[in-house]
Formats: structure tokens, sequence, C-alpha cells
């Protein structure tokens, strides 16, 4: 019979129940603590002459068994004309002819993200399982 012993094993395995266990709210914290870092950046695009209307952002997060997943939706009511631009009209609301171009501020925000997003999550991870000696 051969019996093969592994110093530490048993702390190991005492880890990885920890960090399961605490592994889905942290990562959800994680992903809602990325979409905060979003909204900043969109608004640092955004010049210093917008009001702060337009800067309110609501993030909302949902799982669904072991994935989850979160959103960030503009409050202000006018900010999809600032990202993707509108006719002009006068203030009786007749046509005047002429098209403002969008800014997109958070279009170009999300393209940033598809790099930066992977890099920001791995730290995340790295942080947790540091945590945990693991």
């Amino acid at each position: 019979m051969l019996r093969l012993e592994i110093d530490g094993a048993d702390e190991l395995v005492e880890g990885m129940k920890k960090l399961v266990a605490e592994c889905p709210k942290a990562a959800s914290d994680a992903l809602f603590e990325v979409a905060e870092s979003f909204n900043e950046d969109v608004n640092a695009k955004m010049p210093g002459s917008y009001s702060d209307k337009i800067k309110k952002w609501k993030i909302q997060g949902a799982k669904e068994g072991t994935s989850s997943f979160v959103t960030s939706t503009n409050r202000a009511p006018h900010f999809h004309l600032v990202e993707n631009g509108h006719a002009k009209y006068d203030f009786h609301g007749h046509f005047t002819g002429g098209f403002v171009p969008g800014k997109h501020y958070a279009e170009q925000t999300r393209q940033e993200y598809q790099d930066k997003y992977p890099k920001m999550m791995q730290e995340k991870i790295n942080r947790l399982i540091e945590k945990h000696n693991l």
C-alpha cells in the first residue's frame, strides 16, 4: 500500500473552502467596483461645462445561478442625445435643419474597457487569493 502525505494539504483545503464560500460575494462586489470605475471614467471624459445632472449613473446587479452581472445606466433623460447626437430644433419644437453629432463618451470608455476590464478583474481575483494565503 502506498501512502502519500502532503504537508499543508489540510490548510489548503480549508483555505479553498473559505475562498469558495466568499467568492460569490467578492465577485459581485468586484463587478460593482468595476462598474463604478467605468462610470467615473465616462464622467472624466465629459467637459466641465456639463452639469452634474448628466453625470449620474445607476448600477444594478443580478445573479443567475453562479453567474452575476451588472448594468450601468445614466439617469439623465437627455444623456442619449449627448451620446448619440440629435437633430436641431428651436424652443418651439420646430425642426431647424442640421444635426448635432454625438460625443460618444460612453462608447469610447466601453472600447477602452475591452482591454482594461480583464486586468481589473484579475487584480481583484489575485487580492482575494492573497487574502486567503493560497
